[in-house]
């Protein structure tokens, strides 16, 4: 990943009563003044994480009108570039001031950092919101003093724009967003902020978690044995989550399934293109996936337990089937012509 762009706006509110505080700056950071140190944390700051996805509001309902997030951004940002990315992040910091933390009666803001980063030719836009963290330090004299950093092992409230596929207009989970553990005051301004919508679709999102298990079963050289292992396992801890009335949580069934490395399947459901978010509802029709192999034209139908692969069904790793076991009811249609 490299970041393109990258500033810090602070927007804080402290004393008594609570006084808003806004200081923008009037450059941005200089990006070799960050350490790879520091851009690892940001990167892992949404990979590592639990994530929800979804979009903008009002491309989930064309009645809604555009947030003004939404509409400064696009009156910005041309698919590759900005105007004036300064100008930019300062008027949304304002928005974020003004139209929403100040009347956030609890709330104490923190910094909002704006980075603009480029991976594989993809345009993101990622919106933090860091809180100050008290540290400990030693002096020349071995006397512990306290020292103020921001906290960049904890991320409550952000958000992540794929600009790419948000410029394209073809899908509906182009935005990634973290809202924590914070009061529900704290996650409404920042959400409204954005004014970003999840997207839920359990089919949909049942389908991409089959295609995750196998995935970073293969990202992990398993054998045949192993992923099928992998895939009854991950049907079984989704059937009982359906089975509990309860969603499946991606971190949870992470560890179940892949207990030595389970960050990584994180990193795969959660990027493109399955984007799935940290909790997801699950259709216990496409679960079948998960141990059958099935697919269809105008002309064939055909699915069978996984098995089968290797045994009685023969796959010569290009485009031929051989079966050698089949159903009774079927030769006896076969012979009848």
């Amino acid at each position: 990943m490299t970041i393109k762009h990258f500033i810090v706006h602070q927007v804080t509110k402290a004393g008594s009563p609570k006084k808003l505080i806004v200081k923008t700056r009037k450059n941005e950071n200089p990006i070799e003044g960050l350490s790879e140190g520091v851009v690892d944390k940001l990167v892992k700051l949404f990979n590592e994480t639990g994530l929800s996805s979804g979009s903008f509001a009002h491309d989930q309902n064309p009645d809604e009108l555009p947030p003004r997030f939404a509409e400064m951004l696009a009156a910005s940002f041309n698919g590759t570039a900005y105007d004036d990315f300064i100008l930019l992040t300062d008027k949304l910091t304002k928005l974020f001031a003004y139209s929403h933390l100040e009347k956030a009666a609890n709330a104490t803001g923190g910094y909002l950092v704006f980075y603009h980063s480029v991976r594989s030719e993809t345009h993101f836009l990622s919106i933090v919101l860091l809180n100050m963290t008290t540290g400990m330090t030693l002096n020349e004299s071995l006397d512990f003093n306290e020292s103020q950093r921001l906290d960049l092992e904890h991320l409550h409230l952000a958000a992540r724009i794929n600009l790419t596929e948000w410029t394209k207009g073809k899908q509906l989970r182009y935005l990634a967003f973290k809202l924590g553990k914070k009061s529900s005051e704290m996650r409404d301004y920042f959400s409204d902020f954005i004014g970003c919508k999840e997207f839920t679709a359990y089919k949909a999102d049942t389908k991409a978690i089959v295609k995750v298990i196998s995935a970073y079963a293969t990202q992990l050289n398993y054998d045949f044995d192993q992923s099928t292992r992998a895939n009854e396992q991950a049907k079984e801890y989704c059937l009982q989550c359906k089975k509990d009335g309860e969603k499946v949580n991606l971190e949870h069934l992470a560890k179940h399934v892949f207990p030595k490395k389970p960050e990584g399947m994180i990193v795969v459901a959660q990027n493109t293109p399955y984007n799935l978010n940290n909790e997801i509802g699950i259709d216990s029709g496409e679960l079948r996936a998960f141990t059958r192999y099935s697919g269809k034209n105008k002309n064939l139908s055909l699915s069978f337990s996984r098995e089968l692969l290797n045994k009685t069904i023969i796959f010569d790793g290009k485009n031929s089937l051989t079966i050698n076991e089949i159903p009774d009811n079927l030769i006896t249609q076969l012979k009848l012509g």
